[in-house]
């Protein structure tokens, strides 16, 4: 049994990287591991959660990205001005 988990893991891992976003391989592990230690019930709440926390931190980041760019840009358009010797 020790040996089968081992492989339903390794198989896991190699299918999580070449799934676009995991395609739930990270959550199905999740919930395989801790149905072992958890009630059912409360793995799924633990899994759900856990994949709204990494898509709310993704889409942090691309606002932060974002936002960098816009200002990055904006700092380019005042430098130019400095340099050509135009008020913005």
């Amino acid at each position: 049994m020790r040996r089968n988990k081992r492989q339903i893991l390794q198989w896991a891992i190699v299918i999580a990287i070449f799934a676009p976003r995991g395609l739930g391989i990270r959550e199905g592990t999740l919930v395989y591991l801790l149905s072992y230690i958890m009630p059912g019930s409360v793995v799924v709440v633990i899994s759900v959660l856990t994949r709204s926390c990494m898509t709310l931190i993704e889409i942090g980041l691309t606002g932060v990205i974002y936002l960098l760019g816009q200002f990055q840009k904006g700092f380019a358009r005042r430098n130019e001005g400095v340099r050509t010797g135009k008020d913005s």
